[in-house]
């Protein structure tokens, strides 16, 4: 079991590009969408790090949970 971490896009690959190229990780195109993706610890911590106390609202408790 590990953890991992996904971001999907149906239609803008340049949002999802940068955001892949923020965190370290690449655009893989799927069948009818784009999607960064990773179960690299190392990846995952620096996504932690980048997000910590950044979100407001639900999406705040969603991501401390």
């Amino acid at each position: 079991m590990s953890h991992g971490f996904e971001i999907t896009q149906k239609l803008d690959k340049i949002v999802l590009t940068s955001i892949g190229f923020i965190l370290g990780m690449i655009v893989v195109k799927k069948k009818t969408y784009f999607s960064v993706v990773s179960t690299n610890s190392k990846t995952i911590n620096d996504i932690i790090l980048y997000f910590y106390s950044t979100m407001k609202g639900m999406k705040s408790l969603e991501y401390r949970i």
